[in-house]
C-alpha cells in the first residue's frame, strides 16, 4: 500500500486512484510583424468569433439545462 501526503479536502481518508497535476512550463516567444495593423484585425476578428461561439454555447446550455434561479446571471 502506498501513502501520499499533500493538500488535504476533507480531514478523512480517501481510497481510489491518485492523479499527479503538473503544470507545463511555457515559454512566450517574440516575433517581429511586418503590418501590426493587420495582426490587430486578426486578433480583434478571432476575439469577436470567440464571444460568438460562447454566446452560442451559452445559449444552448440555457435551452438543455435551464435559466438559473440564484440570480447569478
Amino acid at each position: 500500500m502506498e501513502q501520499y501526503q499533500g493538500k488535504t479536502i476533507f480531514n478523512k481518508i480517501a481510497i481510489g486512484k491518485v492523479f499527479f497535476y503538473q503544470k507545463k512550463e511555457t515559454q512566450v516567444k517574440r516575433r517581429h510583424v511586418e503590418d501590426a495593423e493587420a495582426e490587430i484585425v486578426r486578433f480583434n476578428t478571432a476575439k469577436e468569433t470567440a464571444l460568438a461561439q460562447l454566446d452560442q454555447i451559452y445559449e444552448k446550455a440555457l435551452k438543455e439545462v435551464g435559466g438559473g434561479q440564484c440570480g447569478c446571471f
